[in-house]
């Protein structure tokens, strides 16, 4: 069985679209772990706020099925429009950032809208690089952006 997490970012009708994508990737593979939900601002492109958040999940999908079998496909279903803009709004946007205990997207070390929910489900992951972990990551890329926790019912996560 492998491991990943996956990051899960909407900021189009995202409560609706963030609900939706869980309800699949439920579906799909199983959910181990949720991080809390976070609001950031639209990076790389003026737009709306996003609503982000990581997902442990557990699967027998190789790195290329989880992102054919999963990610594509669901980013697809809710109508993710690809545009030259790659930061440009979108209904939903599926990344692997951790497979198998790797990282697979540098942006966990750069990008607080990144790496604050990842730091919720492994805190103590180090970067090799810094020796720092990646909640003391989190917490220095926090002091310079606008985050809000934002506050989603249970009933929003399936079980």
């Amino acid at each position: 069985m492998n491991s990943a997490v996956i990051l899960l970012g909407s900021n189009i009708d995202p409560e609706e679209n963030i609900r939706y994508a869980l309800g699949l990737i439920h579906q799909i593979v199983k959910i181990d772990e949720y991080s809390r939900i976070y609001k950031t601002p639209s990076y790389g492109s003026p737009g709306p706020e996003f609503l982000n958040l990581a997902v442990k999940i557990s699967t027998r999908f190789s790195l290329f099925e989880l992102k054919q079998r999963v990610h594509s496909i669901i980013e697809d279903t809710l109508g993710r429009v690809r545009k030259a803009d790659k930061n440009a709004p979108r209904t939903m946007d599926i990344d692997t950032i951790i497979y198998n205990e790797q990282v697979i997207d540098g942006d966990l070390w750069e990008k607080v809208f990144v790496a604050l929910p990842i730091a919720d489900i492994y805190p103590e992951f180090i970067n090799l690089k810094t020796r720092k972990t990646l909640i003391a990551i989190a917490e220095e890329l926090k002091d310079s952006a606008q985050i809000e926790l934002f506050d989603a019912p249970a009933s929003f996560f399936p079980s």
